[in-house]
């Protein structure tokens, strides 16, 4: 990753920090879930599956343009408000919530609003920790996959998560074209 955009992404203070146990400079992200992660915690994540987290090297791997937007889509931030918005405690086991129903609507969620679909449906507070489905994988050779979602329903939720975060004109014309 250029290291004008690894600065860029880490202006929020909380990227500056692992998003799974809050150690300082990470050095890794999960890319469909928009979290950067330490040395240690990107090792857990490798063994989720790439359909559940896709782990880059910040420094050693090149990146996509599609992959970056995603980061800058999401954040630590972003995915730490949503399980606010869900009371979902931090000290959670790290894999089920990754496997969780929530985590796989934030994952759709990055995705549509990265390729200018229909949002998915978010799931409700008591299904949010259920496990999810399995699924198509959303990264297969370090693409974005083609597959659409199904899902028809383009009315808003009271759960449904917005965009907190602004991506300027120029960023999202560089990310579409």
């Amino acid at each position: 990753m250029q290291k004008d955009i690894k600065t860029k992404l880490f202006e929020n203070p909380l990227n500056r920090m692992c998003f799974d146990c809050s150690a300082k400079d990470p050095e890794w992200a999960s890319v469909n879930n928009a979290v950067f992660l330490c040395k240690e915690c990107q090792l857990k994540h490798r063994s989720y599956g790439i359909s559940v987290s896709y782990i880059r090297s910040l420094e050693m791997d090149l990146w996509k343009e599609d992959q970056i937007a995603l980061l800058k889509y999401g954040g630590n931030e972003r995915l730490r408000d949503l399980m606010s918005l869900y009371n979902i405690k931090f000290n959670n086991n790290r894999e089920e919530l990754y496997n969780s129903k929530i985590l796989d609507y934030y994952r759709k969620l990055l995705k549509s609003e990265l390729k200018g679909e229909v949002r998915p449906q978010p799931p409700s507070d008591e299904e949010a920790l259920f496990p999810c489905e399995k699924q198509d994988k959303l990264f297969e050779n370090s693409n974005i996959s083609n597959s659409s979602n199904n899902n028809s329903n383009s009315n808003s939720s009271d759960q449904e998560y917005s965009i907190d975060k602004e991506v300027s004109k120029d960023q999202e014309k560089s990310n579409s074209g």
